[in-house]
């Protein structure tokens, strides 16, 4: 015969409906703490990343730059524009 206990039922003198109704009142209290966390943490992370890849794309373009100049002053200074070009033959 099985034994129906009243759900109102105190053990050690707490109602079990009140300490469900607390467990489940802390339980959702964490899942909005680890929300907050997970949130401040992602904001956080994304925020670094954005910095990081603004200073990537600014060396990026300094480095472009450097390359351009280095270039035209490489096309200028050229041997070849300095020394007495060959007579072509006829032959």
């Amino acid at each position: 015969m099985a034994i129906i206990k009243d759900i109102n039922q105190k053990v050690h003198g707490i109602d079990k409906r009140k300490f469900r109704n607390s467990i489940g009142d802390l339980a959702d209290q964490l899942r909005l703490i680890e929300q907050k966390i997970t949130m401040g943490t992602d904001n956080s992370i994304d925020f670094n990343y954005q910095e990081r890849q603004k200073e990537v794309n600014r060396m990026y373009a300094s480095v472009q730059k450097i390359t351009k100049r280095k270039k035209k002053n490489t096309d200028k200074l050229l041997m070849s524009n300095y020394t007495p070009k060959a007579k072509k033959r006829l032959s």
